[in-house]
């Protein structure tokens, strides 16, 4: 974790995506060698949950964006997208054309993520 942080720091790394949900959230990086950070934290809802923060790498956006919606399963489109840098609209904004939303019984969490893409001036 320190070494992210230290990266950070440097400047070496690009903000490519800012996510958040109640409690937590993250960001993604892309290092000059393509190499993709995840930063994150969550601090529980209560305040006897703990703190948590992590950092992983990953060798490509494709690998990231596989293990985040793995992780979260379809309730990663319930995270709030916060910040999508020009160079990832376009891969970000196809996966969300082509996500499921039929098990929510609308497309509320989709639209937002859409809205935010599309028309959002950041």
């Amino acid at each position: 974790m320190k070494e992210i942080e230290k990266l950070k720091l440097s400047k070496e790394m690009k903000k490519i995506l800012s996510l958040g949900v109640e409690g937590g959230g993250l960001d993604v990086y892309e290092r000059a060698n393509k190499i993709i950070i995840e930063s994150g934290s969550s601090g529980g809802i209560l305040d006897e949950d703990p703190v948590r923060k992590w950092g992983e790498k990953f060798d490509t956006l494709e690998s990231w964006w596989l293990h985040f919606t793995t992780q979260h399963g379809i309730y990663w489109i319930c995270f709030h997208l916060y910040f999508t840098d020009v160079s990832v609209k376009d891969f970000v904004l196809q996966k969300v054309k082509n996500f499921d939303s039929t098990y929510f019984g609308n497309d509320f969490h989709k639209n937002d993520w859409l809205f935010f893409i599309n028309d959002y001036k950041q």
